[in-house]
């Protein structure tokens, strides 16, 4: 894992601990607790999908539909394509505290 993806997971882990301490879920078993968590996690990081791929243009699009999810052609190609569309940082920041706000205003499900 190179220095860029760390930070990133070490991002994404800082605001799945913060949804998971906050007062909504403080009540929860250890065992839904950990549930909740990964639930989170993978939320958040489906939300950073959604919004590289809805960035990509159709030659880009076109360039990864047939290839494997997950394989490591794949994911170079994504990260060459999200480096070069601007303030796409900044677009994955702001929906994600708007996620995290979501997530901490509403109470688990039972």
């Amino acid at each position: 894992m190179d220095q860029a993806d760390q930070q990133i997971n070490e991002y994404i882990e800082g605001l799945v601990s913060d949804c998971i301490n906050s007062s909504v879920f403080v009540n929860l078993s250890p065992d839904r607790k950990k549930q909740t968590t990964d639930s989170i996690r993978d939320h958040l990081y489906k939300v950073i999908t959604e919004i590289v791929i809805g960035a990509l243009d159709k030659e880009q699009f076109s360039q990864i539909e047939n290839l494997e999810p997950g394989s490591v052609e794949m994911t170079d190609k994504i990260q060459d394509f999200a480096s070069k569309i601007p303030g796409l940082h900044k677009i994955i920041e702001d929906r994600l505290a708007q996620e995290v706000a979501d997530i901490k205003n509403r109470p688990p499900l039972s």
